[in-house]
């Protein structure tokens, strides 16, 4: 019936975004453990990751233990804007004159074309445009981010959301204009 499809979508569509998520963070562990000495295959370090972290994480059931997690998710990703502000405007990553640009391997290092608006037209632009669909994607907690605020009533919350939304645009701008401006 036709509930149950929405209920097997609910149920798959944050399982699919726990799973995306967790190949990223096991790309960016497997080359943390990789720096450290530590050599692990992609799939151990997706399984670590999801085990050892997800999972727990996912069996929560009160959220307000994360809070000062949250903090410093916040802080990281604010020195991550002024970080690539600073390294934007001091032009370490400038094409060919840049002191880090040489570091990079080659395709990687910033690329500037001509194309224009027609870029828009890439098959890249998917991508971007996915990773901006689930940047505020929280309405599966909403409820329960609505019984855990305290003095919850419906305007605060909706102050709450409102203020925090506001935030994470502008540190989402913020963090693609300075990629943009640096990387191309």
């Amino acid at each position: 019936t036709g509930a149950s499809v929405i209920a097997i979508v609910n149920m798959l569509k944050p399982a699919m975004g726990n799973l995306a998520y967790s190949m990223i963070l096991a790309d960016t562990f497997k080359s943390l453990f990789e720096t450290a000495g530590f050599h692990v295959t992609r799939t151990e370090s997706l399984l670590l990751i999801t085990l050892v972290v997800l999972l727990p994480l996912c069996l929560l059931k009160n959220l307000k233990v994360l809070s000062p997690f949250s903090l410093v998710g916040i802080l990281g990703m604010l020195f991550t804007a002024i970080a690539m502000g600073i390294r934007y405007w001091d032009g370490s990553y400038a094409p060919k004159s840049g002191k880090f640009v040489n570091d990079l391997p080659e395709k990687l290092q910033p690329e500037f074309g001509d194309v224009g608006v027609g870029a828009s037209f890439d098959g890249k632009v998917l991508i971007f445009l996915c990773m901006l669909y689930e940047a505020f994607v929280a309405h599966y907690n909403a409820p329960r981010f609505y019984i855990e605020l305290k003095d919850n009533t419906v305007e605060r919350f909706g102050s709450v959301v409102n203020y925090s939304f506001l935030i994470s645009s502008v540190i989402y701008v913020l963090i693609t204009a300075f990629g943009f401006l640096t990387f191309g």
